[in-house]
């Protein structure tokens, strides 16, 4: 940096220059000028950070709180451990990146790594149900998981916050719908426990 900006040699401040106006272009810095000195032309130019961009993205409201606390149960606690990836590790991973909100963890049963979307369940079976077609259905036809979805490496983890509807879950995608065979042959599905923010914090005072 110091043979960059300092350097005596014209070269060298013009490679300055170009690094100063590249910096520019993109939005990272902003280019000023001191206030004119009387009787003198145009004051020295200089150059401040540009304010970091405010993101679009939501913050995260009890709902998504809730079901981070589940996601970190599943890859901590729960019997087979998993590792939830990051936003950068899907955006490398996948041929069309998820949103954001999107959660992943990555996984092995003993015949190789998977991937699992999670998602927490609704307030009834049907929903759950609802919601699993459909985030089968966004997986091949959005973001191109088919052939994934086929040999078994990308399913779904359905978070429920009770054993009872872990059962009712469980039951419902194996059960033959009409016309149809189960969901349990279209994908890897897993459900399994994981509580909420509430039934920790009434654990823990208990």
């Amino acid at each position: 940096v110091a043979k960059l900006f300092f350097a005596t040699q014209a070269a060298s401040r013009q490679r300055a220059g170009d690094v100063l106006a590249a910096l520019v272009r993109q939005g990272r810095l902003q280019a000023k000028r001191f206030p004119k000195a009387a009787g003198t032309e145009a004051g020295e130019s200089y150059f401040t950070l540009m304010p970091p961009k405010q993101s679009k993205q939501r913050p995260d409201d009890p709902q998504s709180l809730n079901f981070d606390l589940q996601t970190l149960w599943l890859c901590t606690l729960s019997t087979d451990r998993f590792h939830r990836l990051s936003l950068q590790e899907t955006r490398r991973l996948f041929p069309t990146p998820p949103h954001h909100h999107v959660r992943h963890v990555i996984g092995d049963e003993g015949d190789g790594p998977f991937v699992s979307r999670v998602y927490p369940s609704s307030v009834d079976v049907k929903s759950t149900i609802a919601n699993l077609k459909k985030f089968m259905s966004e997986a091949r036809s959005k973001y191109g998981l088919g052939p994934w979805i086929d040999t078994g490496d990308y399913g779904f983890y359905v978070l429920a916050d009770h054993p009872t509807k872990v059962s009712d879950i469980g039951q419902a995608i194996l059960s033959p719908r009409q016309g149809a065979g189960p969901l349990a042959d279209q994908a890897r599905i897993h459900v399994g426990f994981a509580p909420t923010s509430t039934q920790v914090s009434q654990a823990m005072r208990t």
